[in-house]
């Protein structure tokens, strides 16, 4: 059982990351406060783009020209465009994994047992903790690379999450066991009545959640598109500063097969 609700919470809160044949890499380090956007790359000079499209590489104003300019502002377009929605998503993929598992448990052992409330506790910190490592107090998008461990397109909450989880599994396991005990002797030692209950359960969840995590899913694919068009900026960038020629901070590949 264990193993089955974090898979299920990691699936629910998969599309945060990326889309399902989006592989997004981020290597490096990227700051967005106030509209300013900051990013280098290992070996590579620091690049900053001001909300007015200027240039700065490691604090110096560039002039540029058409195509220079050009690249110049699909980046800063792209990514501006880009984060925000990357925090969308990890908002929006916690609240749902938060739902997720408060149906199952509440369904197992009660909405107000004490285990199901203290999980609802610690994913509401969760959820606070992802929407503070994304917005500043006064609601501005605010975003430093530095406050994630594997970077900001990385499942940053993954591990709290799973330990959340294992907590409210080992604290109301015994209660568990006694529901599916329970079933059992009403059901005069046949589990298929439960095993059938809790099947049904999942499909009623599964379309209750469906049109939330499809909603997910399409902002991922968006997501997607909109960094793949920053990548490809990215290397015009490389192309027409020599400053720049090794600033590689976005890696996104697409599934062939995508349609």
């Amino acid at each position: 059982m264990k193993r089955t609700l974090i898979a299920a919470s990691i699936l629910l809160t998969a599309g945060v990351a990326q889309a399902n044949d989006c592989n997004i890499d981020l290597d490096g380090s990227l700051t967005f406060e106030k509209g300013v956007l900051t990013v280098s790359s290992p070996g590579s000079a620091k690049m900053t783009i001001t909300p007015d499209y200027t240039l700065l590489i490691d604090g110096q104003a560039y002039s540029t020209n058409a195509d220079q300019q050009r690249a110049v502002e699909d980046y800063y377009n792209s990514m501006s465009k880009a984060l925000p929605m990357t925090a969308d998503i990890a908002v929006e993929g916690v609240q749902l994994a938060t739902t997720a598992l408060n149906e199952v448990f509440g369904e197992l052992i009660g909405y107000n047992d004490d285990a199901v409330l203290e999980l609802n506790e610690a994913l509401s910190r969760i959820g606070e903790d992802v929407n503070n490592s994304f917005y500043a107090e006064d609601g501005s998008l605010h975003i430093r690379s530095s406050d994630f461990d594997n970077g900001v397109f990385e499942d940053h909450w993954e591990a709290e999450l799973e330990q959340a989880i294992e907590k409210a599994v080992f604290s109301s396991m015994g209660k568990l066991l006694i529901a599916v005990g329970t079933e059992m002797l009403f059901s005069g030692g046949d589990g298929n009545a439960f095993e059938a209950r809790m099947e049904n359960f999942a499909e009623d969840l599964e379309q209750r959640i469906e049109n939330q995590a499809d909603g997910l899913e399409f902002k991922a694919e968006q997501l997607c598109d909109v960094l793949h068009i920053a990548d490809i900026a990215e290397a015009d960038l490389n192309r027409e500063f020599s400053e720049l020629s090794d600033l590689n901070l976005l890696e996104v590949t697409r599934d062939s097969h995508r349609m």
